[in-house]
């Protein structure tokens, strides 16, 4: 079974330290997201990179918020959910989103809590537009006391190779933080 993030813990994702240290805004806006984009946040917790993607896409954008855990998706609304963001159940490889739809999907801290990654990235690649781009974000695999444990952190070449397999391509890669990688794909 993979680790899973507990809903009880939901405060930490909304921390100042963590806004501060991971920058969300800035971090998707330099990936290239843009004013009157369609995004999808995939595993959206509290809505943390949602309400930051719906600042950056405004009013003309759309943001739907995934989460497999109601707990999470009622925290989220009760953070207050700007205009352009819904809030959504969705099944950890299944998305409520139309073929083709999506400018940008959002994973962040996920891919280490999958049980079918195959599945997921195949749903993933579904739902992008061609040339649409996945901003994915996970734990460097360190020993620390946040995060999940140093077993459970996946090393960024696995996903680089999984994603790779379903027609998603790097367009970037980076460090956030002390610990955090990034990559940007693309759907070819």
């Amino acid at each position: 079974m993979a680790y899973k993030f507990a809903a009880e813990k939901a405060e930490k994702l909304e921390s100042k330290d963590r806004y501060d240290r991971l920058q969300p805004v800035q971090r998707l806006s330099r990936a290239g997201m843009r004013p009157g984009q369609q995004v999808l946040d995939v595993g959206a917790g509290t809505g943390f990179y949602s309400r930051a993607a719906a600042e950056i896409v405004g009013e003309q954008g759309r943001v739907v918020g995934t989460d497999i855990l109601p707990e999470m998706l009622d925290k989220a609304q009760s953070l207050g959910t700007p205009e352009n963001v819904s809030f959504q159940l969705a099944g950890e490889s299944s998305f409520p989103i139309e073929d083709g739809r999506m400018d940008w999907v959002i994973m962040t801290n996920l891919f280490h809590e999958l049980e079918e990654p195959e599945k997921f990235i195949t749903e993933i690649h579904r739902v992008l537009k061609p040339g649409g781009r996945v901003y994915y974000t996970d734990w460097i695999p360190q020993e620390e006391e946040d995060g999940p444990p140093r077993e459970h952190r996946l090393d960024k070449s696995v996903a680089e190779e999984a994603f790779a397999r379903y027609g998603l391509r790097i367009l970037s890669d980076g460090k956030v933080g002390p610990s955090h990688y990034e990559i940007i794909f693309e759907k070819s």
